[in-house]
């Protein structure tokens, strides 16, 4: 993409779409966990926070080897779209733990 102008409204407006799903992370930790679900949705945060740090890390090396950004561009794509499948899968009417409301 040669316009830069063009690449900041698609992130901006990735960013932005990507918080959307926070209510429905935050639910399902309420869901399944009841009185515990702040030690739940820690998990994700920290996994969310190590994929974040490991991403910035690992990201230039593809790019350093090939010279292509689109290559970790599409590694990335398809761990949120592996991502959003398994969100999908959770089934929030059953509890994590038991009497945890």
């Amino acid at each position: 993409m040669r316009d830069r102008g063009l690449a900041v409204v698609l992130i901006s407006l990735g960013f932005g779409v990507s918080d959307l799903m926070l209510p429905s992370a935050w639910a399902s930790c309420l869901d399944v966990a009841g009185q515990h679900a702040d030690a739940v949705a820690g998990v994700p945060d920290t996994a969310g926070q190590g994929g974040g740090f490991l991403c910035t890390v690992v990201f230039g090396y593809p790019v350093g080897w090939s010279g292509d950004y689109d290559l970790p561009v599409y590694a990335i794509a398809a761990i949120v779209a592996l991502s959003a499948n398994l969100f999908t899968r959770i089934d929030a009417s059953r509890p994590l733990i038991e009497n945890a409301s």
